[in-house]
Formats: structure tokens, sequence, C-alpha cells
């Protein structure tokens, strides 16, 4: 994230290169990268890698997964892994993600009804 950031300030030029190299040669150091790939799937490879250690190391099981809305985490524990066999993980909507979409939902309405 703060990579990101980072080359942010660079492309809009509110940091040099001399101080995004600089930056680079000191946080290089620190950066613990945990995840490969695009960002879209780093969701479900956090859930993947939680939930399928969860028994190994907690003595635990996830009965449910608290999502934005976004179904290809769910499935990925379902289909990919399935972590616990014999057990589904049941998905729960976060409540503010389901507000902000119920909002987009009836501003659509309102834009097309002006129409």
């Amino acid at each position: 994230m703060l990579a990101a950031r980072k080359r942010t300030q660079l492309d809009k030029k509110v940091i040099s290169n001399e101080q995004f190299v600089a930056w680079l040669k000191l946080h290089k150091p620190l950066c613990n990268i945990n995840h490969t790939g695009s960002s879209g799937c780093m969701e479900q490879q956090a859930a993947l890698n939680m939930f399928s250690r969860s028994v190994e190391t907690f003595g635990l099981r996830y009965r449910t997964s608290v999502s934005d809305g976004d179904s290809n985490t769910i499935k990925a524990i379902h289909h990919k892994s399935n972590p616990y066999v014999g057990q589904n993980v049941e998905k729960r909507e976060c409540i503010n993600h389901v507000g902000k979409r119920l909002g987009t939902a009836l501003r659509n309405v309102v834009d097309t009804a002006k129409k």
C-alpha cells in the first residue's frame, strides 16, 4: 500500500525520481511482500490462507465469512480448497456495503425516472 502511494506521488510529480529511489532504498529491507498477483486476487488468497490454516494453527473452524458482496472469495473457499470437509462456510454481507449498493441503486432509479 505504501509503495503504491509513493509510486502515485512519483507519477504525479509530487516527489522526484531521486526522492523515490532514496525512499525505496530505505523501504525495501523493511518490506514484507506477502502477495504476488493482482489486487483482485488478494482478498481471495488471504481468505484461503486464513481458512486453510485455522484448524491446525488454532483448532477452530470459521463458520461465516463477512463479505463486501464480491462472491469470488466465498467461491474460492468452497471450490478451490474447501478447508472444512463436510462443512460449508456461510457468506454474510457487510451491512455497510449493502447500504452503499442500495444507495447507488436508488440513485440510479431516480436518475432514470428523471429522463
